[in-house]
């Protein structure tokens, strides 16, 4: 299976233009049209019906798993952030859009991990992705998945450490261990654009990973910077997966201060006990 292709928290590089679908005609999921593009967004499982596709015609989708949960534990615990569910895309820049042709084309859309489990794996066609693993739990490792989850750690000094769940290659990346020693910090969850990122100097990796950002589908995905999926949760209490700087909070990632994640973009939870992962999603683009 092709890579996904760059990642970035802030800019994208590589999105799609100049596909030859010139023409299609398709219905499913929630369509809108923005700057000459049809573009199809999935919340829940469902079709793609193609109706009408000139030869040669391709389509782009981003295809998403749903996000993995937080650790188990009791309230005011470490517990690891969530990671987010498996990211796929299939982009002319990429050199892997989908020929279409008319027909129906299935479409599965992940839920995500309820607390203390895996996200839920979303497809399109024939590709698929892997739900995100969940935060471990209080001295435990995170769950390997899409993205891995956090590590957890205990909530009393001593010089102790645990590990991240591993990442999917193509369609994520390793959530962050956890690690104490006079401070305490659970692991962020892996996002789609990088593994779990250190904050401050200070402790583990607690920041979720980046997600993939493609500004070509928004308005989809995180509502703070549109085009953006796929975020690691956060175990830092003032900023969620997809972290840029200046603390600001975008990607759709949970944190500690608000751990639930953005709904349909598959980010991982926030490190607070009895959070849930974000639900999945697929969406897919063309000409007009």
């Amino acid at each position: 299976m092709p890579s996904i292709g760059s990642f970035s928290g802030g800019s994208a590089r590589a999105y799609g233009r100049g596909t030859k679908g010139l023409g299609i005609s398709a219905t499913g999921g929630n369509r809108v049209f923005v700057n000459g593009y049809y573009i199809h967004q999935f919340t829940g499982s469902g079709s793609f019906v193609v109706s009408f596709a000139p030869v040669g015609a391709t389509i782009e989708v981003i295809t998403v798993a749903g996000g993995g949960g937080a650790g188990s534990g009791t309230a005011g615990q470490y517990v690891g952030a969530g990671g987010a569910g498996g990211l796929f895309a299939n982009m002319v820049a990429f050199g892997n859009a989908i020929t279409v042709t008319a027909g129906t084309y299935s479409v599965t859309v992940g839920g995500g991990g309820a607390a203390a489990a895996n996200g839920s794996n979303s497809g399109f066609g024939t590709f698929s992705t892997t739900g995100g693993g969940c935060g471990g739990p209080v001295a435990g490792n995170g769950a390997s998945g899409g993205s891995g989850g956090g590590g957890g750690i205990y909530g009393t000094y001593g010089l102790t450490s645990t590990s991240g769940g591993a990442g999917i290659s193509g369609q994520g990346n390793a959530g962050g261990g956890g690690f104490q020693y006079n401070w305490s910090n659970a692991g962020g969850g892996g996002g789609a654009g990088s593994a779990a990122q250190g904050y401050g100097g200070f402790g583990s990796p607690s920041q979720g990973g980046l997600g993939y950002y493609n500004p070509g589908f928004a308005p989809f995905g995180d509502d703070l910077q549109p085009g953006t999926f796929a975020s690691g949760g956060s175990a830092m209490s003032d900023s969620g997966g997809g972290y840029a700087p200046g603390n600001v909070v975008v990607g759709g990632g949970g944190s500690m201060a608000y751990p639930t994640p953005k709904a349909y973009t598959g980010g991982g939870a926030g490190g607070q006990v009895g959070t849930g992962g974000g639900s999945g999603v697929v969406v897919i683009r063309y000409p007009a």
